[in-house]
């Protein structure tokens, strides 16, 4: 469902009364573009994300591994590993 609301002072003001069944839920906001100040840091000012923390640790965790340390490829994985290279020079 989408409403129209007013942010102010970090509240969203609804333009009707509306009763939520939870108290904490994920919702989608769309932002004018005029409205938001780019800054250098508005990495970290984003909500975080489960699923890209996760992501972001394990992509950390294999960067400071040795090249000696590496898991042995499967042949699944060599033969994806050509796939891709394949498509990626076509």
């Amino acid at each position: 469902m989408q409403i129209d609301a007013i942010y102010e002072h970090g509240k969203l003001i609804f333009n009707k009364t509306i009763r939520l069944r939870q108290e904490k839920f994920p919702v989608r906001v769309e932002l004018p573009d005029e409205m938001l100040e780019v800054t250098d840091d508005s990495k970290r000012t984003r909500p975080s994300d489960p699923w890209m923390d996760r992501l972001e640790e394990i992509k950390q965790q294999v960067i400071k591994m040795s090249e000696n340390n590496l898991p042995e490829l499967s042949m699944k994985d060599e033969a994806y590993m050509r796939a891709f290279s394949l498509r990626n020079n076509h």
